[in-house]
């Protein structure tokens, strides 16, 4: 294989209603992470500070995050749940431009939202929980 995809790829092929995709790896992609770390490995994280959201630990480390033990399985579900709660909408337009993500601020997603369902035909809106939407030019 000469390419391997990353987390943003891997979500576009899913495509549909997801509210979190847990990967493994991408140490040096540009997304949040809960690091597992051991005493072993010495003090120093892997992760940019600015987008760890906890650590997985054995021992207490000096980091501004929430550390939870390797055993505390309970615990690391929600403090999952708790992020994905944190970060859920009401409702969320996300455009891809070849495969790209691109940032829509909230105005541009208001105006898309209220298109797109007004122009489905006999629906009220309040019923469509999700939308797929795809332009694929030949050309």
């Amino acid at each position: 294989m000469d390419h391997f995809f990353d987390p943003q790829e891997i979500s576009s092929f899913i495509l549909w209603d997801y509210d979190i995709i847990l990967t493994e790896g991408f140490k040096s992609s540009p997304y949040p992470k809960i690091e597992i770390h051991r005493a072993e490995q010495g003090k120093e994280l892997l992760t940019d500070t600015k987008l760890l959201l906890a650590v997985v630990t054995d021992e207490l480390l000096e980091v501004n995050v929430p550390q939870l033990e390797h055993g505390d399985v309970s615990g690391i579900a929600d403090l999952i749940e708790q992020i994905v709660k944190a970060q859920n909408k009401e409702s969320e337009v996300e455009v891809l431009v070849n495969g790209a993500r691109i940032p829509v601020n909230q105005s541009l997603q208001d105006l898309l939202e209220r298109t797109l369902l007004a122009m489905i035909p006999g629906t009220e809106g309040n019923n469509v929980k999700s939308l797929h939407v795809s332009l694929r030019r030949k050309n």
